[in-house]
């Protein structure tokens, strides 16, 4: 009996799914791999943030790819926790009113350090590099 199904909704499997020698794979839990770049789908309710002074730090919630963060006001100094993984995607939306500023790169593991903000309703799409241990 196979492992798999296919109907017109798709192919279905109750566990991992490998495919074109393994450079398309899934886990059973969500996570697609292609050829080694890794994407993680967004988690439920509770991914926001409120950020509430300068210098706060945004945390990642695990195998997230999207994070809210919101501010009663504009904050700058920001920290964004480190990746995890080379290749590592990150999209910050901000769901406030007011741009959100980076600390220096030293400071914010941010390569544009305080040229980087995410802007008013916006988003900041960013990728971790290992080589400059510095989200880009």
């Amino acid at each position: 009996m196979a492992d798999y199904t296919v109907n017109t909704a798709g192919i279905h499997t109750p566990g991992n799914l490998n495919s074109d020698n393994g450079n398309f794979s899934t886990d059973g839990a969500g996570n697609v791999a292609y050829n080694g770049i890794k994407g993680q789908g967004e988690t439920a309710a509770g991914s926001l943030q409120t950020l509430a002074a300068n210098g706060n730090t945004i945390t990642l919630v695990a195998n997230t790819l999207l994070r809210h963060i919101t501010g009663a006001s504009a904050f700058t100094g920001l920290i964004l926790t480190a990746g995890t993984g080379a290749g590592q995607q990150l999209i910050l939306v901000n769901d406030s009113a007011n741009a959100q500023t980076f600390a220096a790169s030293g400071t914010s593991n941010v390569a544009e350090g305080t040229g980087a903000n995410v802007p008013a309703n916006g988003k900041l799409v960013l990728v971790w590099s290992a080589n400059l241990s510095l989200w880009v």
